[in-house]
């Protein structure tokens, strides 16, 4: 299983196009998906100077792929 994924959230005020890569850790076998970020990879799909706003949010929409 290939466990690096990109990620970024679909808020275009505060989130880059590009958004971030992270390491899957851990893999739950239902139908829900959730994402725990650390502040750092959350932060990392903010756009330039907004990462402290995406924080604020603690939740976000977002999108990925393998």
């Amino acid at each position: 299983m290939d466990n690096m994924l990109q990620i970024r959230c679909k808020n275009p005020t505060l989130c880059s196009k590009e958004g971030t890569r992270v390491v899957l850790t851990d893999l739950n076998h239902n139908n829900q998906t959730d994402f725990v970020l650390s502040s750092r990879a959350f932060a990392g799909m903010a756009q330039k100077g907004m990462g402290q706003q995406i924080l604020k949010l603690g939740i976000a929409e977002i999108e990925y792929k393998r």
